[in-house]
């Protein structure tokens, strides 16, 4: 049934109908879409028509829909952490570090809210501070712990400013006042991560 349909509009434009005139239909987008757009693709005739992959299905997609319900999920630890892990994301031009800020976020006791997250990250890089104020440079035998305080000294901070660029970013979305403005905000949250 496709192929035969594929075949008239092939026969069509060999007649010389410009293609841009021929419509195909079908009752339902599944299966034909992708069937009807690979046989047109094999006989190298142009297509246009409606794109049947959802928004949900593309990775830019899943970072924006994600980082939008943040606010209905009260900022809970483990749906920031999928936003984090939905794609190759950035925070202010550096990669962001999903194992590591799991692991931050997981020991600093974080559950949910935006206050929550401030709070227990300001006492883990406190906690941190005192930690490798303790120590010794020069001790071979603390070297790594010492190393690994000043990992989770970087990344904390790094974390936190994620946290709020996205925090921003969702309210600047939330409080546009025109379809525009808001097209206009998630377009950029999403450009920024």
């Amino acid at each position: 049934e496709v192929r035969e349909a594929c075949a008239r509009v092939l026969h069509l434009v060999e007649g010389g109908l410009a293609p841009n005139r021929i419509g195909i239909f079908f009752p339902a987008p599944d299966p034909y879409v992708r069937i009807i757009e690979q046989q047109l693709d094999a006989a190298r005739i142009p297509a246009n028509g409606p794109n049947p992959r959802r928004l949900a299905e593309s990775v830019a997609g899943r970072v924006l829909l994600a980082a939008l319900d943040l606010p209905a999920q009260r900022w809970r630890r483990d749906r920031v952490m999928a936003l984090i892990n939905a794609g190759p994301l950035r925070s202010v031009d550096e990669r962001v570090r999903p194992t590591a800020w799991d692991q931050l976020s997981r020991e600093a006791g974080v559950v949910a809210d935006l206050a929550d997250w401030r709070a227990k990250l300001e006492r883990s890089f406190a906690t941190a501070q005192e930690q490798l104020d303790e120590l010794d440079p020069a001790d071979e035998r603390t070297a790594r712990w010492h190393r690994t305080l000043t990992d989770r000294m970087h990344d904390i901070p790094r974390l936190q400013q994620f946290i709020d660029h996205v925090a921003s970013g969702v309210h600047a979305v939330g409080v546009g006042e025109s379809w525009a403005d808001k097209s206009a905000a998630a377009t950029a949250l999403l450009s920024s991560l």
